[in-house]
């Protein structure tokens, strides 16, 4: 019976090196059940089986979360909502100091706020622009005008508004010089 709690023994730690816990755990119950003492070192290897399954447990948890965290983050970038994203992020970062999946979201949002903040820029570059050809036009400095909604439509070559006001503008300068030409 000493050789078969042995045997157990080993092959509940052989188990337990391999993270096999519950293959170890049932090994120690095996001798435990054999055992004709009470059993002290195979009730400290069982506690340590216990501990390492529990310890495994909540790593898969863990893991599990983190999975679920960087689905949320990426639907939510994809979404536009990069608030949200950057707190499943943050999260994320929480349970595991270094994920290189979440550290690349990271970098993505960064790179999606500047091309946020680009694209602002030049949006709001081209009202100016819009706002003073409109100015110009109203003026009837239709060079000035034509000047300014040109770089308006460089910024932005596909701006409707830009694009009428040209029109706009090379038509009001047509006009005028053909009233000159009469004149």
């Amino acid at each position: 019976i000493a050789r078969d709690v042995q045997r157990l023994e080993d092959e509940a730690r052989v188990a337990l090196a391999s993270n096999d816990h519950d293959l170890a755990l049932a090994r120690i119950d095996e001798a435990l059940a054999l055992s004709d003492d009470d059993g002290g070192n195979l009730q400290a290897l069982r506690g340590e089986a216990v501990a390492q399954q529990q310890a495994a447990k909540e790593r898969e948890q863990v893991a599990a979360e983190i999975g679920r965290l960087k689905a949320d983050g990426r639907d939510l970038i994809g979404d536009g909502d990069l608030d949200a994203a950057e707190e499943r992020l943050e999260r994320i970062f929480e349970l595991s100091a270094e994920d290189s999946e979440a550290e690349a979201m990271r970098e993505e949002i960064g790179e999606i706020r500047a091309a946020i903040g680009e694209a602002e820029r030049i949006a709001s570059e081209v009202e100016n622009l819009r706002a003073t050809a409109r100015r110009a036009l109203a003026a009837e400095d239709y060079e000035t005008a034509l000047n300014d909604v040109t770089a308006a439509l460089k910024l932005s070559p596909r701006d409707p508004e830009s694009q009428l006001l040209k029109r706009e503008v090379e038509a009001r300068r047509q006009d005028a010089l053909e009233r000159q030409r009469i004149a």
